[in-house]
């Protein structure tokens, strides 16, 4: 009888019931609203179309990544990855990249491209893109007092790891 006073939860159901729980261990997100999916593509398309954007949003299938975009950005909070952190890693893929051969020596292809760089290249760009548009969104749901699925596990590990009490 007494196992089934146990609370069973998903991550995201455990996270909400401290969230709601606690509060004051979540100083960033209390008194914000959790976003649902459609609000964050609403989020993600009103920074897409204020900014520019266009690895992330060609001219002719603006919406064409969103579904990716949205991803990248709940993998890099899952990874506990920042803003700055990502700046940091796109920082270090410039430097990389500076350092790659960037045009054929020898051969008929003497003078061109490599394929490799022009490869590196357009991931750089698009990570580039994807840091700021990463910063862009944390300070869009800053300022609109709302937190996504990813901030709940996030800010409950570091909730865990910062406050003994709750823990």
């Amino acid at each position: 009888e007494r196992a089934y006073r146990v609370p069973i939860h998903t991550f995201h159901g455990f996270a909400g019931e401290l969230i709601r729980g606690y509060p004051e261990a979540y100083p960033r997100i209390v008194g914000s609203e959790p976003l649902t999916e459609l609000e964050r593509t609403e989020f993600l398309t009103r920074i897409l179309d204020a900014g520019r954007y266009p690895r992330l949003r060609p001219a002719r299938a603006p919406l064409r990544f969103m579904r990716d975009i949205s991803g990248a950005l709940q993998t890099v909070k899952q990874e506990y990855i920042s803003p700055d952190d990502l700046a940091t890693h796109v920082a270090k893929q410039r430097q990389a990249l500076a350092e790659l051969p960037r045009y054929h020596e020898r051969g008929a292809r003497a003078g061109t491209e490599r394929a490799d760089y022009q490869s590196a290249r357009k991931r750089l760009e698009r990570n580039e893109e994807l840091a700021t548009l990463y910063r862009e969104y944390t300070a869009l749901l800053s300022s609109e007092r709302r937190y996504d699925f990813a901030d709940m596990i996030v800010e409950t590990v570091h909730a865990l790891a910062e406050n003994d009490e709750l823990l």
